[in-house]
């Protein structure tokens, strides 16, 4: 921007005429430097306003046949300017002493396009080559030349100041003679402001780079933080342009480089204000992006005439649109209370005051009316902004940290609330399992003993063999063991159980007086029952058993059994038939129908009964059907 501003305002005055334009930038006699010399040997400070002009083709001292032509100084020559002329662009004006002064003389020097040397009456006193012969670059680098009093004269002396033709301009800044001494401290204050400043601000760029890349790789969707730091460094090698006098690499590419640098520095900070507000103009940022790359691609294809105004289009483009956001963000920032709006707003009035600045430091030299310690800003105005931006994003991320602190602190509470009301639960839930457990087994416990040890117990009331009773109350004493110990049960075949359950009904039966008879003796499937399955099945039959003595007065109990199949499902049907009196459904189930019913849905079998309590009917007693699946699903 700072090249830009420059071209702006030497456009708008042709006081920085080239040998080729008119002559409204030269002068016809050449105004000579007077140093006076009091007694106090103290001398004064003067401004040099003109000189002579003339080109060469060798870095040689021109000679009397020289074509001078007078201009005033600052001077400022462009590329198409210089096209014509020779390599060398000489300055000279005469340089009167009264009388010579002790101590030695001084000339400050602050900005020049490139290579300077002087001569004082032929001799030269400074040289802008280093070793390598490389060309001093000067643009931003402060000269002060001492020239002993042995090499002045009383009278006229001729100063001749020698350039070589810059990469795309070149240019004498303002020109100061007067007391070494005095202008020594001007000199070193113009480094400080110059060059160490030049040099702090690529150091804090730098730093904010690595800082800002690191909070980059702890919040990478935050994308604008990678902008800034490319933003960083962008500037920062602007900076080191600024900083060193000698390019690092060669000239013609260190200043392309660093209208680059300036551009893409540009771009970086605008897409870093886009996202950074929400704007999300993503084709801005896109054609942004084409424009800087192509017009990168320019400079170093194209020849270095066009340079200069490819370069000029570069930065007016991105100038365009860093205003186009900055205006959006002071429009935001009128409109909302937020914060960011704020910080940006503040780097755009950084920006205004630095650029306000240095209009005013140009136009006052355009008028030959800059003081000797007037410096112009604008090239730190960004490392200021992206200084200001940088707080900005610090304290975003710091904002971010606390409520993400904040967050968690409370996401902390709530788990350990929420596990406090899990284990609580669990607690809960747990004992009520306990309970619900015990309650179940406890059930188990009293239908077993009702089922078997009471059944038994009715057979010994029923029974007149003492033989018999002793070996039902040795069964009713292993039934009620296999009440309390029922998870040793073993896995049996379907034909073992049955075998086992008519043992046991003609056993109870025949100590009753009661007639039992196996109607047919079929041969089932040798199904595997699982433990519980065999139990209640076990007990279903007993049950049965229990109910035809002690409440059927019979005297005849058959036991039937089937298969029933249909399609891919088997069926083991069982029925027990009695003589008896039957009984009434209407008068309800006791606790043995009850239990039945409860094993047989354990099981996934089902159980039913037909009852005749009228004696006109042909079927007197009762009959229960038990029918159990036999199919695989049923026994997995």
């Amino acid at each position: 921007m700072k090249f830009l501003l420059a071209i702006l305002i030497l456009i708008g005055t042709d006081l920085y005429a080239s040998p080729a334009s008119d002559s409204a930038g030269v002068l016809s006699n050449p105004q000579p430097a007077v140093i006076v010399a009091p007694v106090e040997l103290t001398v004064t400070v003067q401004r040099v306003e003109s000189a002579n002009l003339s080109f060469s083709l060798t870095d040689r001292l021109p000679d009397k046949t020289a074509n001078w032509q007078p201009v005033k100084l600052p001077y400022f020559l462009n590329y198409r300017g210089t096209a014509s002329a020779g390599e060398f662009i000489w300055f000279e004006f005469p340089l009167v002493v009264e009388a010579v002064p002790e101590g030695s003389l001084g000339f400050f020097l602050a900005r020049h396009m490139r290579n300077i040397n002087m001569y004082v009456n032929g001799k030269r006193v400074f040289s802008g080559r280093r070793h390598g012969n490389k060309s001093y670059h000067g643009w931003n680098t402060p000269i002060l030349v001492e020239v002993q009093t042995a090499n002045l004269r009383t009278g006229s002396n001729i100063v001749t100041i020698g350039l070589r033709k810059g990469i795309l301009h070149t240019n004498l800044g303002n020109l100061f003679v007067g007391d070494y001494s005095q202008l020594e401290s001007v000199w070193e204050e113009a480094y400080f402001f110059q060059v160490q400043t030049a040099l702090l601000s690529m150091v804090a760029c730098i730093i904010m780079a690595i800082l800002t890349f690191g909070l980059w790789l702890k919040r990478q969707e935050s994308t604008e933080y990678l902008f800034f730091t490319g933003g960083c460094l962008a500037w920062a090698i602007v900076m080191l342009y600024l900083y060193l006098p000698y390019p690092v690499i060669d000239a013609e590419i260190w200043v392309l480089v660093g209208y680059v640098a300036v551009d893409t520095a540009g771009l970086c900070l605008a897409v870093f204000i886009n996202r950074a507000m929400g704007f999300n103009l993503q084709k801005l940022e896109s054609g942004l992006v084409v424009y800087v790359a192509a017009g990168s691609l320019a400079l170093f294809s194209l020849p270095l005439g066009f340079a200069f105004y490819i370069a000029i289009a570069m930065h007016l483009g991105v100038l365009g649109a860093l205003l186009y956001l900055c205006s959006r963000s002071l429009i935001l920032f009128f409109k909302t209370p937020e914060k960011a709006p704020l910080w940006i707003g503040v780097s755009i009035l950084v920006l205004a005051a630095f650029l306000i600045h240095d209009i005013y430091i140009f136009w006052q030299s355009a008028q030959y009316k800059t003081a000797i310690s007037s410096y112009t800003y604008m090239q730190f105005s960004i490392p200021c902004v992206l200084l200001i931006l940088f707080v900005y994003i610090i304290n975003q991320f710091g904002a971010a940290l606390n409520e993400a602190e904040t967050l968690n602190v409370e996401l902390e509470s709530r788990i350990r609330t929420a596990k406090e009301k899990l284990e609580q639960s669990f607690a809960e839930n747990r004992q009520f399992e306990l309970n619900e457990n015990a309650n179940q087994e406890r059930q188990k416990i009293y239908r077993d003993l009702h089922d078997d040890v009471g059944s038994k117990l009715a057979s010994i009331i029923h029974t007149s063999a003492e033989q018999d009773q002793r070996s039902l109350a040795r069964s009713a004493l292993e039934s009620l063991r296999q009440a309390i110990h029922r998870a040793n049960y073993q896995t049996q075949s379907l034909q073992d159980l049955l075998a086992l359950v008519k043992d046991e009904m003609s056993l109870r039966f025949s100590s009753a007086g009661i007639h039992f008879t196996i109607l047919e003796d079929l041969v089932v499937p040798d199904y595997p029952l699982v433990a519980d399955r065999s139990y209640h099945l076990t007990r279903i039959f007993r049950e049965i058993t229990s109910n035809i003595l002690n409440h059927a007065a019979a005297t005849e109990v058959s036991f039937l059994t089937q298969i029933n199949e249909e399609g891919q499902k088997t069926e083991l049907i069982v029925e027990v038939s009695d003589n008896g009196i039957g009984f009434d459904p209407a008068m309800g189930f006791g606790n043995g129908i009850a239990n039945i019913r409860f094993r047989a849905e354990s099981i996934g079998a089902s159980v039913d009964w037909l009852s005749a309590q009228n004696p006109s009917d042909k079927q007197q007693g009762c009959t229960f059907t038990v029918c159990f699946p036999l199919d695989v699903t049923a026994q997995a």
